[in-house]
């Protein structure tokens, strides 16, 4: 059980709004059903209202059930490469990377912990055994796992130096003109949000290349265009021309390769969303096309498909995979009218 006391030192917020930025184990809702539980104090005095304004000075406390990780042999890890001291596996897209107080379902780490000996002692968490990165749990593709402690602080300086390669698949909205782009723009969360954005904060460097265009209708050359361009952000380079408006911008759909020169929350997603184009199915970043996107995609077409990096003994390694089943049924129902290149889907 964990019970967390803490003070509102900024301005006034909504109880369950600070309360869910306080405490990065619980979503809003699970803040929301804690609060008519009645187990949230404000100043030693029980609040069961989610809309109670905080003041400056206001003191909260909050009491919860921690997470709770056990082996799992029914998470079956799909293994692409292996040494003595690094794993490389392909997460399925729905699957949880460590476990979360709100939710109780599969994670990847139990699984490494039924499968790999000894893992639970590698890493700086229990909940996190040889974990160095994550992905989305809605995010499929490649992910790097230290076998032991002394690889876990190799990979760690890694990513910290920028030193490993990764690359994903992304299918988002609208037409992207440019063949080459890149976005130079900080991403932050202001205090009782839960959504990332893009223009302060940290260092946020994404670049893309455009590779394919496909649509839900006719080829867009035969119907027209509604003159009209998204608009270029401060800091965005090369982006002057990111995407062009349509009669029907909605079944229009650019499937992008993207490179992370930087490791923010929710990255790629906040950068594209900010110029116009959210990930194809992403809910929370896209939700002005939540009703076009429920009736094709049951989750965002984002995918690690591209690693390369330097193994702890010395050798270089590159390892690329195809896009997962289900991802690569939606591009089956989308029509393919351009190509700029090659990419690797299957």
């Amino acid at each position: 059980m964990v019970t967390k006391k803490t003070e509102l030192k900024g301005e006034a917020i909504r109880l369950d709004k600070f309360l869910a930025s306080e405490n990065t184990a619980l979503s809003r809702g699970d803040v929301q059903r804690l609060i008519s539980e009645g187990v949230v104090k404000v100043n030693g005095e029980i609040v069961r209202l989610n809309k109670y304004i905080l003041r400056k000075g206001d003191k909260t406390e909050i009491k919860y059930e921690t997470p709770k990780l056990q082996p799992d042999k029914t998470v079956k890890l799909v293994k692409i490469f292996e040494d003595r001291d690094v794993l490389i596996l392909d997460k399925p897209a729905g699957l949880l990377v460590h476990p979360v107080a709100s939710q109780k379902r599969q994670t990847l780490a139990g699984g490494l912990l039924a499968a790999v000996k000894g893992i639970g002692e590698v890493g700086e968490g229990k909940f996190r055994p040889g974990i160095v990165h994550r992905l989305d749990v809605d995010t499929s593709g490649l992910m790097i796992v230290a076998k032991n402690n002394k690889a876990y602080k190799y990979l760690k300086e890694l990513f910290q130096l920028r030193d490993i390669e990764k690359r994903y698949l992304a299918l988002v909205h609208g037409e992207i003109l440019q063949k080459h782009g890149f976005f130079n723009l900080p991403i932050g969360r202001k205090t009782g949000q839960s959504k990332f954005r893009a223009g302060f904060g940290r260092e946020a460097k994404t670049e893309y290349w455009r590779r394919c265009l496909y649509t839900l209708l006719p080829s867009p050359a035969k119907r027209g265009r509604v003159p009209g361009s998204f608009p270029a952000r401060a800091g965005q380079e090369g982006t002057q021309e990111l995407g062009q408006e349509r009669d029907s911008e909605l079944d229009i759909y650019t499937l992008v390769e993207v490179q992370l020169h930087t490791g923010r929350t929710h990255q790629i997603r906040v950068h594209f969303s900010s110029a116009g184009h959210p990930v194809a199915g992403d809910n929370l970043y896209g939700r002005r096309f939540k009703k076009t996107d429920s009736k094709i995609f049951s989750r965002q077409f984002l995918h690690s498909y591209y690693l390369k990096l330097k193994l702890p003994n010395g050798k270089i390694k590159k390892i690329e995979i195809g896009l997962s089943q289900d991802l690569k049924k939606i591009l089956k129902q989308l029509k393919l009218y351009s190509s700029s290149e090659s990419v690797r889907l299957g």
